[in-house]
């Protein structure tokens, strides 16, 4: 009975602040009825019950696309920066200290960097094979992405303050699966296109399995058949299994409880 009163409690608080941010802040209190009405030329809103009867089917989209694209960004450096305080990899967790919401998104970023690399391959990455020469992985993670894609130009493994969008686009349904030449050095990279490669798979789509190459450039059929050459029929055998029949980087980041 406390507990379930404390949470009664709790929930309270948190609509009079709900209710005390709307008084304070009335501009935002947006109505669809009220935006309808003033386009209402009449003046006793006669064809305001065919303009709600009209628009009813947008409302679910607006909603959608606030939550998923206009403010998605916003939404995931709040998130970001909630769960990096709530596992106390931040100095300064309070948010309206910040001089600057830059300030904020950089402070992520770093917070985010400090993940270690033997964190993010035992957790968040899968070695599908590994031997003296090949490695080849899932990345389960943006962070993984990032870790395992440092020196190529792929948009999967971008460092800037998109927050894995381009990563999240090429997981939303399909699989994708790092190969790197660990006989390659970072200093060689610049001129050898095959140091490390990414192959997808979009399930959702007939398009096939596409590779690309350290400088994020789509290679074609004779480059595939030279990096399949190289790679040898067994490991080619078990990056084809995992892009076509096995469980696809969302699924395992999901059964692994891994968040972004």
């Amino acid at each position: 009975m406390l507990e379930l009163k404390l949470k009664t409690e709790l929930i309270l608080i948190d609509m009079a602040k709900i209710k005390e941010l709307k008084e304070q802040n009335p501009n935002y209190n947006i109505s669809i009825i009220d935006i309808l009405s003033a386009m209402d030329p009449s003046k006793t809103n006669k064809y305001l019950p065919f303009m709600i009867k009209s628009v009813s089917d947008w409302v679910e989209w607006i909603e959608k696309e606030l939550k998923e694209n206009t403010f998605k960004e916003m939404f995931d450096v709040i998130r970001d920066f909630h769960d990096l305080s709530e596992r106390n990899l931040l100095e300064n967790k309070d948010i309206y200290s910040y001089p600057s919401n830059p300030d904020i998104v950089q402070t992520v970023k770093n917070a985010k960097e400090k993940v270690t690399i033997s964190e993010v391959k035992n957790k968040e990455t899968e070695i599908l094979y590994e031997d003296d020469r090949w490695l080849v992985l899932y990345p389960l993670s943006v962070r993984s992405s990032n870790v395992y894609g440092k020196g190529t130009k792929w948009c999967v493994s971008s460092e800037d303050n998109n927050y894995g969008k381009y990563y999240k686009q090429y997981i939303e349904n399909g699989c994708l699966v790092f190969v790197i030449d660990k006989s390659v050095k970072e200093t060689e990279y610049r001129s050898n296109d095959f140091a490390k490669v990414a192959f997808h798979n979009d399930r959702s789509k007939k398009d096939g399995i596409t590779l690309w190459d350290i400088k994020d450039s789509q290679l074609g059929v004779g480059n595939f058949m030279k990096v399949y050459s190289m790679l040898g029929n067994e490991i080619t055998t078990i990056i084809n299994n995992r892009l076509e029949n096995g469980p696809t980087n969302k699924e395992m980041a999901k059964e692994r409880g891994i968040k972004e």
